[in-house]
């Protein structure tokens, strides 16, 4: 059951795992796809809730045009960058920043989640700068500093997004 869990390029082998009864993990994910297979192998229980401290609205977008999940389409989206984003990122961003909401942007590897990340903290550098301004920017900084003096070897591309409110997290490759 082990190899189900762990990647091939993982280099851990089944007898170096602790037997679960001598393990206490606590996980937190959206994204597993056996969880019970899991919960039962490490003999634990599973608690699963859909509560949202933000409530999560979900747009498609097809060529320029923006769509609810149920195939209706909202508006149209002008894309100012389409040189530097065909994929109407930008636009879409900073249509959400406007109105104050939060924007969440799944990306298919961990080049695409850095350079989505970089390429939003430079252009809103030079688009919107009001994120960099005042009580915020003061904050950022107290956040990096901290971040830092836990973990001095934080990726540059994160450190640079982290002052103009962007992050990322990926799972590996």
């Amino acid at each position: 059951m082990f190899k189900s869990f762990c990647p091939a390029h993982c280099n851990i082998s089944e007898n170096e795992i602790p037997s679960p009864q001598f393990m206490q993990l606590i996980a937190l994910s959206a994204t597993i796809g056996n969880i019970e297979l899991l919960s039962q192998w490490f003999h634990a229980s599973l608690y699963r809730t859909s509560f949202r401290p933000v409530p999560l609205v979900e747009y498609i977008q097809a060529g320029n045009s923006i769509y609810d999940k149920m195939g209706r389409k909202i508006r149209d989206q002008v894309n100012n960058y389409s040189k530097t984003d065909p994929d109407n990122i930008l636009a879409l961003s900073f249509d959400a920043i406007r109105k104050n909401q939060q924007v969440l942007i799944f990306c298919p590897s961990r080049l695409s989640c850095q350079l989505t990340c970089q390429m939003l903290s430079e252009t809103i550098c030079k688009d919107i700068s009001m994120t960099t301004q005042g009580d915020s920017l003061t904050a950022r900084k107290v956040f990096i500093e901290k971040l830092l003096s836990t973990n001095p070897e934080i990726d540059p591309i994160l450190q640079g997004s982290l002052l103009q409110g962007v992050a990322y997290h990926h799972a590996g490759e």
